[in-house]
């Protein structure tokens, strides 16, 4: 069987098919030995049906019409946890200076050091320090490299700081855990207030 060496594009979409490729679109054994014998082959799609169409060099013929289905689709469900290998960040102007680890909370488009002792919720830990009033980059989901990581070690928000000890007093936050001594999964859950 010859298969041609180029699609020709319409209003329908067109591909070659091979006798394997026939399995693919429910097409019976004898119309799969047809292909074969044939010049050519095609699948198309248009808007009411799949049609095989086999061709020689003098005639073209459609050898099985398969009508479209509309399958029910159901609402979609919650997003999930984010993956372990993408990360979601955030860049806007220091209000004060950060350094790589710091957690932060944004207020006026600016970025603050996150304490456990306030209500502001932390969003993130910066990735890419900077001085007052110069654009700082924190991860907020994902895996954020720091240094000196307790490798297992689950995170809380500190005193402006991450740290392995939840706070006894104040909002107790869980950051998210070290997978290695420099890599920390960051999924912040919701603050706990201690009494």
């Amino acid at each position: 069987m010859i298969i041609p060496d180029q699609i020709i594009i319409s209003d329908t979409v067109t591909q070659p098919v091979t006798v394997v490729d026939s399995a693919l679109v429910g097409i019976s054994d004898t119309h799969a030995q047809l292909v074969a014998a044939t010049e050519a082959a095609q699948v198309v799609v248009n808007d009411e049906s799949i049609q095989l169409l086999v061709s020689d060099s003098q005639s073209i013929a459609v050898v099985e019409e398969i009508g479209k289905q509309i399958l029910s689709v159901g609402t979609q469900g919650p997003a999930g946890p984010p993956g372990i290998g993408t990360a979601s960040i955030l860049s806007l102007e220091a209000g004060e200076n950060l350094s790589v680890g710091d957690p932060v909370y944004v207020s006026a488009n600016k970025f603050y050091k996150a304490s456990s002792v306030v209500s502001f919720g932390v969003i993130g830990i910066i990735s890419i320090g900077a001085a007052i009033t110069a654009l700082a980059t924190a991860t907020l989901s994902g895996i954020v490299s720091l240094s000196g990581l307790i490798d297992g070690g689950a995170y809380f928000l500190g005193l402006g700081v991450i740290s392995v000890s939840a706070p006894l007093s104040g909002y107790v936050i869980r950051l998210g855990k070290a997978l290695s001594t420099t890599s920390l999964l960051l999924n912040i859950e919701e603050p706990v207030l201690l009494n």
